[in-house]
């Protein structure tokens, strides 16, 4: 079994971007998942990382998506250096999930038309809506998460 540390830094976007009020938080530990990140096919979890931490400090979608210049690998490159090029596709495949998410996020005005899009694809969506809200989540902060989505899950978690 892996270190805990370990398996965090192999998550695809921190969870910490949900929690409100604390964005030097977030963003700190954005950053260091996305230096952790840089080498081989670990680059696209530092793709994500690296947008998310970015949007934390305010940036825009536009200003924040660009090819990840520490990336090397050509399929994570192609798919997401290019995202609008292909419809997305939510799979358990990594390359997939993360190019729905980045889509998702892309092609949304909201936080709940972004998560909404990404969960209500054919597949695997949960990681997809997971990756998704996060980012939309770093952009348009926790206000924007409908109450009623809030209501439902305090309910459901009591």
């Amino acid at each position: 079994m892996r270190e805990p540390e370990q398996r965090e830094r192999d998550a695809g976007i921190p969870a910490c971007h949900l929690v409100p009020g604390r964005p030097g938080v977030r963003c700190q530990y954005c950053l260091f998942a996305a230096d952790a990140l840089r080498s081989g096919r670990r680059c696209l979890s530092a793709w994500l990382n690296g947008m998310a931490a970015d949007l934390c400090r305010g940036a825009s979608r536009r200003s924040v998506y660009r090819p990840r210049a520490r990336c090397r690998d050509p399929e994570v490159l192609n798919r997401l250096g290019s995202y609008e090029r292909y419809r997305p596709e939510a799979a358990l495949d990594a390359v997939l999930c993360s190019h729905a998410a980045l889509y998702c996020f892309m092609n949304a005005k909201t936080f709940e038309y972004a998560v909404s899009l990404a969960v209500n694809l054919r597949g695997d969506t949960d990681t997809v809506g997971a990756c998704c809200g996060a980012l939309a989540g770093a952009y348009w902060g926790f206000s924007a998460i409908p109450e009623r989505w809030i209501r439902v899950l305090e309910t459901a978690t009591g």
